[in-house]
């Protein structure tokens, strides 16, 4: 039905590119053979209207497709904002536990060498006290 539709249509493009005057007389013969020239061209019209008709298939095609991903990147943005408003809160609370964390690390460090020392002051005093026993 296509390839009837744009054949007829080829047909009155080439009818409206030649004025009579241009073109040759037509037989009343219609079933008269074509000349090798002559079929290349009309095969050769065939295939460009043909190729058009993919050509303009692929294009619906694909702009199918793009409006189907923009569409499936807009969904994915609202759920991407979604989850950032639902993460927001526990931003916060890992913020404060690594300022926790860091706080009590410093805390034990400072302790450890309070003990550090503790340790040594011990030594000492037990070297003190078994050299007056």
């Amino acid at each position: 039905m296509a390839q009837e539709i744009s054949q007829n249509t080829m047909q009155q493009r080439c009818s409206l590119a030649f004025t009579p005057s241009m073109s040759k007389p037509q037989s009343p013969e219609l079933n008269r053979p074509q000349s090798p020239r002559s079929m290349r061209r009309r095969r050769n019209r065939e295939a460009a209207a043909r190729m058009r008709s993919r050509q303009k298939q692929q294009l619906v095609t694909l702009e199918d497709r793009k409006e189907m991903l923009e569409q499936r990147a807009a969904e994915l943005e609202e759920e991407l904002r979604v989850l950032q408003r639902q993460s927001d809160p526990y931003k916060n609370q890992i913020s404060c536990l690594h300022e926790l964390v860091d706080c009590i690390t410093e805390t034990e460090r400072s302790m450890l060498k309070e003990i550090d020392q503790c340790q040594l002051c011990i030594q000492k005093l037990s070297g003190a006290i078994s050299k007056l026993l």
